[in-house]
């Protein structure tokens, strides 16, 4: 009775629908296969990366020595190879200008010789004050007081340290004499080093001031205050940038490839040349900048190119390895699993070596040629499901008897 009140209940609340649907599952099976993969020997690399670009570590800003002068016989054009030593160009200086420079130059030596002399004079004749006392109180004790003897003493040494700077000063204005009068005498200006011509600043006719001769290393730059710019494109290296957690790897010597984004189908191997001490801060992140050289040129390599950098840090060769999904933890455990005869899968406690982002080196617990699970794969299948629909007689939509649903409900 109790189980008819719940169908009359199901058909009440149907209300004018007429129709009550039942599905039944039939349940779901679920399979799992195992990946394996047989340990192997094998050689290991260990390896670290990082970007940068492309820098010349020999360049140099060329201008000429002479005080002043116009420029003359400018015949280079950039892109021409130079070699060291060649002439680049003249520098012809007015004659009367340079005289008067000489003489000035010549009078400030002639003056820093007088101070030489008169300083020499202030140190003798402090040597002489000071012996004198000393002597009299060899003569006749505390004849000169102990204090007068330091006062002594202090005068000659300030003296002769007056006479050591006015020396320095003299030594300094004839080499300045002496050098302008050569440059003077030498218009050529010409290439500290042998390289490429990267940049000029003067044409012919101009004039110049008084400048020096500089070098520079491991820049991409030139100086637009060089009259001339030449560049060793011999000299070019990658700088990497390598996060610090790994720069203790990494050592002069070790081998490293080297791709270029501006060319994608080239790859140039070399080695790490140096590193730099200190690292650089970039919003929190400490980086170090290894230079790499390459063991060949490439014409399509061009200063300031970006670069991204592999090196080697370390290989083992001979070293039996497993994939290194294969390799999981438990707590302090590090273990494989390997199908046992029913092919269920049972855990084997490992030791480990090195590791890369492929494989893990195994010192113990399996042997070569012994599969390891890499990957554990489960499906699930699910069955159809079947439904059944029941009229019930009386309303809307005609008769029809009680069927299979209305059982269900009784059950």
């Amino acid at each position: 009775m109790q189980k008819r009140w719940l169908v009359i209940a199901a058909v009440v609340v149907l209300g004018a629908g007429g129709y009550i649907v039942y599905k039944s599952g039939k349940g779901s099976a679920s399979t799992t296969r195992y990946v394996t993969q047989p340990a192997a020997m094998g050689t290991l690399t260990i390896s670290v990366s990082g970007s940068g670009n492309v820098i010349v570590t020999n360049s140099a800003n060329v201008v000429p020595t002479q005080s002043s002068g116009t420029i003359s016989n400018l015949t280079v054009k950039i892109g021409d190879k130079v070699t060291a030593g060649q002439t680049l160009f003249d520098v012809v200086s007015d004659a009367a200008q340079n005289q008067s420079t000489l003489n000035q130059l010549y009078s400030s030596y002639l003056q820093a010789k007088q101070s030489v002399a008169n300083a020499q004079t202030s140190a003798t004749q402090a040597q002489i004050d000071l012996q004198t006392a000393n002597n009299q109180n060899a003569a006749h004790p505390n004849a000169v007081l102990p204090t007068q003897i330091q006062l002594l003493q202090l005068k000659l040494n300030s003296t002769q340290a007056a006479l050591a700077s006015a020396q320095s000063n003299t030594n300094t204005a004839w080499t300045n004499y002496t050098s302008q009068k050569t440059a003077i005498a030498n218009t050529a200006v010409t290439a500290p080093i042998a390289g490429t011509i990267t940049a000029i600043n003067v044409a012919n006719g101009g004039t110049i001031g008084s400048t020096s001769s500089t070098s520079t290393t491991k820049s991409s730059t030139t100086s637009s205050s060089a009259a001339v710019v030449i560049t060793d494109f011999s000299t070019l290296e990658t700088q990497a940038s390598i996060n610090e957690v790994d720069i203790p790897s990494v050592a002069v010597g070790q081998k490293a490839s080297v791709t270029f984004t501006a060319i994608p189908t080239l790859t140039l191997t070399g080695k790490v040349a140096s590193i730099d001490s200190t690292g650089t801060s970039n919003q929190g992140v400490v980086t170090y900048n290894a230079y790499i050289t390459f063991d060949s040129a490439s014409p399509l390599v061009k200063p300031g190119m970006s670069t991204s950098a592999t090196i080697t840090t370390q290989v083992k060769q001979n070293v039996l390895l497993v994939p290194a999904a294969a390799v999981k933890t438990q707590g302090s455990n590090t273990y494989v699993q390997v199908l046992d005869s029913n092919n269920q899968p049972t855990n084997v406690t490992v030791q480990t070596g090195l590791s890369d982002a492929t494989d893990t080196e195994i010192t113990a617990g399996i042997t070569a040629g012994q599969s390891v699970i890499t990957q554990t794969i489960t499906s699930t299948v699910k069955s159809s499901t079947s439904s059944t629909t029941t009229r019930i007689p009386g309303l809307t939509g005609g008769g029809g008897t009680f069927g299979g649903g209305g059982r269900a409900l009784g059950n």
